[in-house]
């Protein structure tokens, strides 16, 4: 089957989206000590359904890994955004030290089951993911879903993906370009 595919947001969901982005903006601003894990849950709790941390990851692992403990991993999802083999943080302005391999890694012990992956110098750019990197992410990580994000170009893209082992991924420019349509992407979903 080929992977599952993440490439808009389904009628009646703009509710959930709209909390999603509230705790995201949340998060992306709060001055770390106010962020405890219980004030996170009251928001979290609210939205009842799963979300992306990236940037407490990086700057304070000891409370993202306080959060897959408490909430758990079925319920975070780990954001990498990565540059030049280097995780990117604060709106890619900002290097860390890390690769997706290190930070992965660090949550591993914790449960993590879920990173999406962003190629940041293919996203946008439709020139096919680099699917021997994410290969190797797969391989090094087989109890973590690796989703792939950026350079996605045509099915011949995700088709790749798939013989190499990811179920998931990410469509954005191609499907708003036409390289891909919606019947196009309907063979990857597991009732069609």
């Amino acid at each position: 089957m080929l992977p599952f595919v993440l490439f808009a947001p389904a009628p009646g969901t703009l509710q959930q989206l709209y909390k999603f982005f509230l705790i995201q903006s949340y998060c992306q601003r709060a001055v770390v000590p106010l962020a405890t894990p219980s004030f996170f849950f009251r928001y979290f709790h609210a939205l009842k359904s799963q979300t992306l941390l990236k940037r407490f990851a990086v700057r304070r692992p000891d409370l993202f890994a306080a959060w897959l403990a408490e909430f758990g991993p079925g319920r975070l999802i780990l954001g990498a955004d990565v540059r030049n083999g280097a995780v990117a943080i604060e709106g890619w302005l900002e290097s860390s030290t890390l690769s997706a391999p290190e930070l992965i890694g660090r949550f591993i012990p914790q449960g993590l089951t879920q990173v999406i992956c962003t190629d940041i110098s293919r996203d946008g750019m439709l020139c096919g993911p680099s699917a021997a990197f994410y290969a190797d992410l797969q391989g090094r990580f087989p109890t973590v879903e690796i989703t792939v994000s950026g350079g996605i170009s045509s099915m011949s893209d995700i088709e790749e993906l798939d013989r190499q082992g990811l179920r998931s991924v990410i469509v954005g420019k191609a499907l708003y370009e036409g390289r891909i349509t919606l019947k196009d992407l309907a063979r990857c979903l597991p009732n069609a």
